[in-house]
């Protein structure tokens, strides 16, 4: 083992917080908490030369392993508190989580899914909780969902679950969601036509695109898709997609949501208030 990697060893053993635990049947814990350490650039100090330090500094933050075929890998150059749970049988899953600042709390039971967060990603005190699969009698094991959260995204709290394969959640950058947020990719049960026994309630994906700002207790069923620039008011059940022309800038509100302002735009910097805000862009311009 080289000296390097001897140093890496060290300061991941000391500095992380890390409980794993393999179980029996593809079942996997992980338990993963870090506050960022300043011991790591002490140590980084018993490497020569600059190039070397900051290749030592980022390899040291990367937790990766894999477990029955079920990959996790996290930069650890964030603050967070992430706790994975996965039960699959052949495996698959993949789990990628960025720098970030956040409380993650990923359930998986099934093989071949996908979880990626990006970089940047914040959540508050009761996090983002994603359930992929119920281990339940009433539920099978799902396979080929995906969920992707992109870069500086911030989440106050919210709740997401699918128990129904092939299904896709896709959340844009630079969202701002408050707190109470759910997330239903799934209405649990399947409803079928008697005459003909085709399934009415297929769930498929929920898509969010970039600057969507989610108001506080706000539920989205299954294949909703939000225009970018787009708001939605507090308390609305978002039920079906608007129009596939409007492409951006529209107000949703309501039980079940309707659209109630279109050409609309949104911008988290409020440090001067409403009336301050155009002075404050314009001075920007300038």
């Amino acid at each position: 083992m080289s000296y390097s990697n001897m140093l890496i060893r060290l300061v991941q053993r000391f500095c992380f917080k890390k409980k794993v635990i393999n179980g029996k049947d593809g079942f996997l814990y992980i338990r993963l908490k870090c506050p960022p350490p300043p011991i790591i650039k002490i140590f980084s100090c018993f490497i020569f030369g600059s190039q070397k330090r900051k290749e030592f500094r980022k390899n040291v933050l990367i937790f990766k392993r894999c477990f029955y075929n079920n990959s996790v890998i996290v930069d650890l150059k964030g603050q967070f508190d992430i706790n994975i749970r996965v039960k699959s049988k052949n495996g698959g899953n993949k789990i990628s989580i960025g720098c970030i600042w956040a409380v993650v709390n990923i359930s998986i039971y099934g093989d071949n899914n996908i979880i990626s967060i990006g970089s940047s990603f914040a959540t508050g005190p009761a996090g983002v909780t994603l359930e992929i699969g119920s281990d339940n009698w009433c539920h099978s094991p799902v396979e080929k969902c995906c969920v992707n959260i992109l870069d500086a995204t911030w989440i106050e709290s919210m709740y997401y679950h699918t128990d129904t394969s092939g299904t896709l959640l896709d959340i844009g950058k630079n969202c701002m969601f408050s707190s109470g947020i759910t997330i239903y990719n799934t209405d649990g049960h399947v409803i079928f036509s008697e005459k003909s026994h085709k399934i009415l309630n297929k769930p498929k994906f929920v898509n969010i695109k970039d600057h969507v700002w989610i108001g506080k207790g706000v539920s989205i069923l299954k294949n909703v898709s939000i225009p970018e620039n787009s708001i939605v008011g507090m308390g609305s059940v978002v039920t079906k997609s608007v129009l596939p022309e409007i492409k951006q800038g529209i107000v949703l509100a309501g039980n079940p949501a309707r659209i109630v302002k279109t050409g609309i735009n949104w911008n988290v910097d409020a440090s001067k208030g409403y009336d301050g805000y155009f002075e404050n862009s314009r001075e920007k311009e300038k």
